[in-house]
């Protein structure tokens, strides 16, 4: 029973990743994301997403602001919002990170996890909740 739904998420994930957004091209950004692991993704890593943002195994992007939900996720510079995840990583965080692991740089909002580092804060890591503002 679980392959008959596998196998046309996977189609259709495999196929919306071919498929880039016509606002992509012309401003750099994207209103949405679908990366399976990276470089399969459908915006490449140097681009920022202005959304939601979903990584089956791994993605990356330089911004994200809204929802970003996947296994591991990566943002080179800004994320603003929510972050899901196994693995959190970012330079700076607005929002709230939920995740195994979360780390980042510079935080203004709420990290919870098993696992939380905030390099620039008062402690480098914090267990299952960790904040500043």
């Amino acid at each position: 029973m679980k392959k008959i739904f596998f196998i046309p998420v996977l189609v259709i994930t495999l196929c919306l990743t071919a498929v880039r957004p016509a606002r992509a091209e012309v401003d750099g950004d994207s209103p949405y994301q679908i990366a399976i692991i990276h470089p399969v993704q459908m915006i490449d890593k140097t681009k920022s997403i202005y959304g939601v943002r979903f990584n089956l195994v791994y993605g990356i992007n330089y911004d994200v602001t809204g929802v970003d939900v996947g296994a591991f996720n990566r943002t080179t510079h800004y994320q603003k919002g929510l972050q899901v995840g196994i693995f959190n990583n970012t330079l700076k965080m607005t929002g709230l990170q939920i995740g195994l692991v979360n780390y980042t740089d510079f935080l203004d909002g709420v990290q919870i996890g098993v696992l939380n580092y905030h390099t620039q804060g008062m402690t480098d890591f914090f267990p299952f909740i960790n904040w500043s503002f």
